[in-house]
């Protein structure tokens, strides 16, 4: 195989971005593209805290 239809496949595969005249680029993990779709791009995610408190002793 190529490097060139490596490159390919990644970008099929949506790991890879490539911008005309720009370049091409490692895209953003899949995770963080789903959540961006939930929540605004400025909001960052904050932790949870459990429902689970450890016991006091």
């Amino acid at each position: 195989m190529t490097l060139r239809r490596a490159v390919d496949e990644l970008v099929i595969e949506e790991l890879l971005i490539r911008r005309h005249g720009s370049g091409t680029y490692t895209s953003r993990p899949k995770v963080a593209r789903c959540l961006g779709r939930i929540l605004p791009p400025n909001r960052a995610v904050r932790h949870v805290p459990s429902e689970h408190t450890p016991e006091s002793g």
